[in-house]
Parts: C-alpha cells; structure tokens; sequence
C-alpha cells in the first residue's frame, strides 16, 4: 500500500487513466458512495452485479468471484498506488484516498452525442450577442430596448445555470445514477 501522505496532487492523467476503465469507475461509484471503508468482498459483489446487470441474490460465486480476483491483483493495487484509494491488501479493505474525495470534477459525464455545456453556453453567447446588435440596428420591434433584452438575458443565464447544476449533479459519479 502507498502512503498517500507522500502524494500531493492527484494529476489529470492518473485520474482519466483510472476512469478510462469500466471496472474502476464501478469501484468509484461504490466508494464515492460509501462512508468509509468497504470490504473487497462488498465491493467485488456490487461491481459484478452492476457488470452482470443482476442483483446480488440473482449473483454467482464464479461472478463475485471473477470481479474479486481482477480487483485484488489488478485494479486495487494500481488505483492505491495512483493514490486514488486506499488498499489494504491485508485486511482487503478499500477506501477513497482523501485526495480523490475532492475530485469531482473529473467525475462528470457527457453521455455520447450530447452538447457539452461548454457549448450550450457559446451557443446562448450567440444569441444574446446577435439578439443585441439587432437591437443595436433598429431591428427589433420598438417595445423591445435595453433593459428587456437585459432582463431576458439574466433569465435566460440564470434558468440556464440552475439546469446545469441540476444536471451536472445526476450525471457525476457516486449519485444514485450508475456510471456509463
């Protein structure tokens, strides 16, 4: 097992290594969701029956028992030794590393074929922007001025906003919602 206290940082590489891995972002699902240390036991069952699509009575020995012995020699010791968790191969005990705890951002989700955010709001830039130089060149009905297309400005910001938080918290990895 690494002693963590010698890591400082978590870097983006080891994180999107660790995440690039079906299995692991299972293990990461369970411990984000987890308040402390889990057995391998407990983890290898939820991994396997979220690999499985099954649950845990519907579970084989040789299912657990398959997810038990890949985390065990594989994904266990390469996580803890990213710092990402803590292995302790001795009493097979698993947690979060306190540095993984704080990395969420890296834990989001963009389903394939939908639009980033970062791209919704270039797109909501735009409107405003070509919403103001109509308005600028008298090409708006007179009613719509400054202080409207403001205000709808703000609105459309804010509603935007709260959606983004709204969807960006079910999509993250340790909510009730399995990851991809």
């Amino acid at each position: 097992m690494q002693d963590n206290a010698t890591t400082d940082v978590l870097s983006a590489d080891d994180v999107y290594t660790t995440l690039s891995n079906r299995r692991r972002r299972y293990v990461l699902d369970h411990l984000k969701k987890s308040k402390g240390p889990v057995s391998l036991r407990e983890l290898s069952e939820s991994v396997a029956c979220r690999e499985n699509g099954i649950t845990p009575v519907e579970l084989t020995r040789q299912q657990r028992k398959r997810v038990y012995t890949a985390l065990h020699q594989t994904h266990l010791p390469k996580m803890d030794d990213l710092g990402i968790v803590r292995y302790d191969r001795h009493r097979t005990t698993v947690e979060l590393s306190d540095e993984m705890r704080g990395v969420d951002v890296y834990l989001e989700i963009v389903p394939t074929g939908h639009f980033t955010w970062s791209q919704y709001y270039v797109l909501l830039a735009g409107l405003v922007g070509a919403l103001t130089l109509a308005l600028q060149e008298h090409l708006l009905p007179v009613w719509f001025d400054g202080i409207l297309l403001s205000w709808f400005t703000v609105a459309l910001f804010g509603l935007s906003a709260v959606v983004h938080y709204v969807q960006s918290r079910s999509i993250r990895i340790g909510t009730d919602d399995p990851p991809i």
